[in-house]
């Protein structure tokens, strides 16, 4: 089912409502694993980016709906127009109810490790974040959602721009131009998640493009 959202990633209609693991169970299981030496749920399976990077790139995809919206101009307007942008690696990923799981709204969760702040707005509070989520569900109700639990991923590197939103895990919700990953081991070009950055910022790499990043944001 085709549903249109907004820029900041919520539905404009809702036409189903699908069950789903919330965010305070996971929480929950975090809250129990951290008790016991753990800081995150232990994932289900572990990918490695090198061997499994189409497959990893197709759950990231899977879910995501149909965008209206407003492209940036340049990189510039995209790095200016975000609340934050950070770099750092994907270590689990998952799919979980946005709130509590009354309004049948389900997001991708990325958790993330060793997280950089490349640009930030004023007034946002990024020091304790651990993960950032976007819009996305899993329609096909004859065969398993394969984010209902986690999946850990290795060596995966990663840009977002992102709005700070307190309905969604990780208080932070990843824009339409704002997911971009790639293998850290080696050179291949970065895959556009949602949708792909400006024109102006070409093909580039994980690391070129927290390059042109951080060139941006010192020239504004």
């Amino acid at each position: 089912m085709n549903q249109r959202c907004r820029d900041d990633g919520r539905k404009e209609s809702k036409g189903f409502r699908y069950d789903r693991v919330s965010w305070a169970s996971l929480l929950a299981v975090v809250v129990l694993l951290s008790s016991c030496g753990s800081t995150s749920p232990a994932p289900a399976q572990v990918l490695s980016c090198g061997a499994d990077r189409r497959e990893i790139v197709s759950l990231l995809h899977s879910g995501i709906p149909t965008y209206d919206y407003n492209p940036a101009a340049d990189l510039a307007d995209l790095v200016q127009s975000s609340d934050l942008v950070v770099t750092g690696t994907v270590d689990n990923i998952a799919r979980v109810a946005a709130d509590d799981g009354s309004g049948g709204e389900t997001v991708t969760v990325i958790s993330t490790g060793d997280a950089r702040i490349l640009a930030q707005r004023d007034q946002v509070d990024a020091s304790a974040m651990t993960a950032f989520s976007y819009a996305s569900w899993w329609a096909d109700i004859t065969n398993r959602d394969p984010l209902l639990t986690p999946i850990g991923t290795r060596d995966v590197g990663y840009v977002a721009f992102l709005s700070e939103s307190s309905s969604v895990p990780g208080g932070f919700l990843v824009r339409v131009q704002g997911l971009f990953v790639g293998c850290l081991t080696d050179t291949h070009l970065v895959n556009s998640i949602i949708e792909p950055l400006p024109s102006d910022a070409g093909q580039v790499t994980v690391a070129e493009l927290v390059d042109a990043i951080i060139e941006t944001a010192e020239v504004s």
